[in-house]
């Protein structure tokens, strides 16, 4: 399944419901209009083809990520088959990926942004020198604890490189 919301530009339209602001980059102009969300399908495998599952309106009050997901959890229930779900890294995000958790049939596969960091900093090698008094596990454990945990307090992995 791949899922992508496209925007709609209707600019002339100035008196249509619901239209929304499309900008989705800093420097990008601003444009109006509707956002609609697609769910296809890969008509076969190895070629770039796709075939529409589903297709919505993203409402201005709801962001892509919430429609998104409402899409993936109707398809799961819809369709017993397994599935794996391919998104871009705007779907790398707790709204999106939460609905995972409970589907039972389909699977995320999410390109995230670049700046996201997975891993912890390395853990401090203790040199020893002969005569040196040991440091006991308790001390060690202590020391990793807090050189791991970011300045605001959170685990160096939920950290943004800046």
């Amino acid at each position: 399944m791949v899922w992508i919301a496209p925007p709609n530009e209707r600019p002339e339209a100035e008196t249509l419901e619901d239209r929304g602001s499309l900008k989705t980059q800093k420097e990008d102009p601003v444009r109006y209009g509707h956002k609609y969300s697609w769910l296809g399908r890969l008509v076969h495998w190895g070629t770039s083809w796709v075939a529409p599952v589903d297709i919505r309106r993203v409402d201005s009050s709801l962001s892509d990520s919430q429609v998104g997901a409402l899409q993936v959890e109707e398809l799961d229930v819809r369709n017993p088959k397994e599935k794996v779900v391919v998104a871009d890294s705007l779907y790398g995000n707790n709204i999106f990926l939460a609905v995972f958790l409970v589907v039972k049939h389909a699977f995320a596969l999410v390109r995230l942004r670049s700046t996201l960091v997975f891993y912890e900093r390395p853990k401090p090698h203790l040199k020893r020198d002969e005569g040196s008094a040991s440091q006991t596990w308790s001390q060690v454990q202590a020391l990793s604890a807090i050189q791991s945990a970011g300045p605001n307090g959170k685990p160096s992995c939920w950290e943004s490189k800046p």
